[in-house]
C-alpha cells in the first residue's frame, strides 16, 4: 500500500464535492483494489456493489484521513453508504477544522 500524497486542491482552499469524490474514486482503485472497469460514481454503494470488507473499509478511512489531512470521529460512520455520503463526511469535517483554525 502507498501512502497518499495530501491533496494539491487542499492548498488553496477546500475542494468541491466533486474533487473530493475523484480523490476517493482513486483510492478506492489503489488502496482498495477496486477493479477499473467498476463504474464508480456518487451514488455507488460501499458495501453492496463495491463489497468492501471492514479491512478495506478501514484501509479507505486511513487513507482518506492522510489524502485530506482530517481526523474522523467514531461518529462519523454513521449515515454512511455511498461514495457521495463519504465525499460529503469529508467536506463537512474539512469545514469544521478550518472553522477552528479561525477561531
Amino acid at each position: 500500500m502507498t501512502r497518499s500524497a495530501p491533496c494539491p486542491a487542499l492548498a488553496a482552499s477546500t475542494p468541491s464535492v466533486d474533487l473530493i469524490i475523484e480523490d476517493v474514486t482513486r483510492l478506492l482503485r489503489d488502496a482498495c483494489g477496486v477493479p477499473q472497469e467498476q463504474v464508480i460514481g456518487r451514488e455507488t454503494h460501499l458495501a453492496g456493489e463495491l463489497r468492501l470488507d471492514s479491512v478495506q473499509r478501514l484501509t479507505l478511512v486511513v487513507e482518506l484521513e492522510n489524502r485530506f489531512s482530517i481526523c474522523f470521529r467514531p461518529e462519523d460512520e454513521a449515515g454512511i453508504e455511498t461514495v457521495g455520503d463519504i465525499a460529503a463526511r469529508i467536506r463537512q469535517r474539512l469545514d469544521d477544522e478550518a472553522a477552528e483554525e479561525g477561531s
